[in-house]
């Protein structure tokens, strides 16, 4: 077995089934999945683990999977705010993802195919590494303008 660490995938579903079909078949392609039903939960395994890629239904029984996803992104300091984020749903409407198209990065209508689930993973958790560095220089050269423009104000 390889050394190398498993990329890890966060799957927030309220259908048991669901998740534990996502769940096997994507710890047979070799991830990491952790599994959450609730928003309490989801939330706890968010603010306490990296993941490469979060698969989200919006469908939940009790609370929206849009108030998980704007609970990801509205912390600018979670570990996961730049995680792509794949809606994962029975339906998405076309309001849905005018609404919240700069929350999410893709999206697949269930029943999803298990060959386009896989490749939607493989894309995202790949641009991760490079969406989260690319985000990271627009933070850094936010910050150096704001400190030059002190620096300005002060003289120093």
């Amino acid at each position: 077995m390889s050394s190398e660490r498993k990329k890890s995938i966060l799957v927030i579903d309220d259908e048991e089934d669901i998740l534990n079909l996502l769940s096997e078949m994507i710890s047979d392609w070799d991830y990491s999945v952790v599994v959450a039903q609730t928003l309490p939960a989801a939330l706890i395994k968010i603010n306490n683990q990296r993941f490469n890629v979060i698969v989200l239904d919006i469908m939940l029984k009790k609370i929206s999977g849009i108030k998980i996803l704007e609970q990801i992104r509205k912390n600018h300091m979670s570990m996961n705010h730049f995680t792509p984020i794949i809606l994962h749903s029975g339906y998405i409407s076309p309001d849905i993802v005018e609404e919240y198209k700069g929350e999410f990065d893709d999206a697949l209508v269930k029943p999803a195919e298990m060959n386009l689930i896989r490749q939607k993973l493989t894309d995202w958790e790949d641009k991760r590494h490079s969406t989260t560095n690319s985000k990271l220089t627009y933070i850094q050269e936010y910050v150096r303008r704001k400190i030059q423009g002190r620096n300005k104000l002060t003289g120093s």
